[in-house]
């Protein structure tokens, strides 16, 4: 997902008319997103960029990633901002829940990702450390940044009619939310 940062240096290239300087800069963007999304190949470049960029992030902090993608894209109606908000949130605390698993040995997350034929179910398996409460709130530093990806999350379900579940295990975590179609 393209930040503000990037838009607002594109945008002051283009202001001052330094157009070979936006073109390179776009030119290496693009390149670190071919890294990130050509790993996972659905067709739903949406789902490819954002899975391919978990996976990426999970192998560099020797998380083992697996991934079952049996999706039909033109079935999904959910808007892709919302979508994008989703699959980039539930992934991205797996990924912060699973890092800090002690053996690296026991660090794994598997995403699940089905169109049927009256739902989409994403669902995704983490392995996590035990877990005093069921609140889920952040335990980074700045809260007033960070700790809204739930809420976030469960605000689209909401939104779409569907459900949202998130539960924590002994040593791991499983998040599903189901779209209707």
């Amino acid at each position: 997902m393209v930040s503000n940062k990037h838009l607002v240096y594109l945008n002051e290239c283009i202001e001052h008319q330094e157009y070979d300087g936006a073109k390179h800069y776009i030119s290496t963007a693009i390149k670190h997103i071919n890294k990130s999304y050509k790993r996972i190949n659905t067709g739903f470049l949406l789902v490819d960029a954002l899975v391919s960029n978990s996976l990426n992030i999970s192998e560099s902090n020797n998380i083992t990633f697996k991934s079952d993608i049996k999706i039909e894209k033109e079935r999904i109606k959910v808007e892709r901002y919302d979508f994008c908000v989703a699959l980039g949130n539930l992934p991205d605390n797996a990924v912060e829940a699973a890092r800090k698993v002690i053996n690296p040995d026991d660090r794994y997350i598997s995403v699940s990702i089905v169109t049927g034929d009256n739902s989409m179910v994403i669902h995704i398996e983490n392995s996590a450390e035990r877990m005093v409460g069921n609140d889920f709130k952040t335990d980074k530093k700045d809260k007033l940044l960070h700790g809204y990806g739930i809420s976030n999350v469960m605000a689209i379900s909401e939104k779409y009619g569907g459900v949202f579940t998130i539960e924590h295990r002994e040593s791991s975590c499983e998040a599903t939310l189901i779209f209707p179609l």
